[in-house]
């Protein structure tokens, strides 16, 4: 299992045993992110900004479905540079609907480094995601907004505003729905492309400890929550 792989399973794992609950009802908000489900091409133009200088067009392909029992959204992304076929940056990002704060959460990680969490919310009326950075950076503000036109189109648009209203970062989007992009032949795409950037940072090495396969055993004691254990 990989390092991430490993950690969200934990996670997720433990949370369900510190809750000691029965699998719940998945929230109505969920099927918002339906509209995501399938394989799409997304042209992308990095207008000039403090942080990237120079216009720059890239051009992604996406797969998108349900994984977990429908309980999250996953994401899997191949870009590069227009014009740059080798070029090549992999995304993977997961989504999906917390019911106890009621907005949208994404985790984004790239094969550059580059980690966002952003939280948010479905407007209905204009059918649009609308989210923000959890923690951006230092003297930025973040915002993410993705409209569906329709079932075959999405436009979105990403900004980091500094202080004094300096643009420091933007990129806007249109993504199509493609039906002759197949999921497993993008996933396998995905999955052979990048070597680990080298050297690997200090702080990424110590996650060597989760790689490989295991089996684990865990014990639920007794608890307030659940007396049985």
């Amino acid at each position: 299992m990989k390092p991430l792989a490993m950690i969200v399973f934990l996670v997720a794992l433990s949370h369900g045993i510190a809750s000691g609950q029965q699998p719940r009802e998945k929230p109505k908000e969920l099927e918002a992110l339906g509209r995501y489900v399938g394989d799409w091409t997304t042209d992308v133009t990095s207008k000039p900004a403090e942080w990237a200088p120079h216009e720059t067009k890239y051009r992604c392909a996406n797969h998108a479905e349900m994984i977990l029992n429908g309980w999250f959204l996953q994401h899997i992304e191949v870009s590069h540079i227009v014009g740059e076929p080798d070029q090549v940056t992999k995304t993977v990002w997961f989504q999906t609907f917390d019911a106890t704060s009621k907005k949208y959460v994404t985790w984004w990680f790239s094969s550059t480094g580059i980690i966002t969490h952003s939280t948010g919310t479905w407007d209905a009326a204009s059918q649009t995601f609308n989210l923000t950075d959890v923690e951006p950076p230092l003297g930025t503000t973040h915002r993410f907004a993705e409209r569906f036109r329709n079932e075959e189109t999405h436009e979105g648009s990403l900004a980091f505003t500094g202080n004094g209203g300096r643009k420091m970062f933007e990129v806007v989007w249109t993504r199509k729905r493609q039906a002759g992009i197949a999921g497993k032949p993008l996933a396998e795409h995905w999955a052979a492309i990048g070597a680990p950037i080298q050297p690997i940072p200090y702080e990424v090495k110590k996650l060597d400890v989760f790689l490989g396969e295991r089996e684990v055993e865990f014990t639920h004691r007794p608890s307030i929550v659940s007396p049985q254990g």
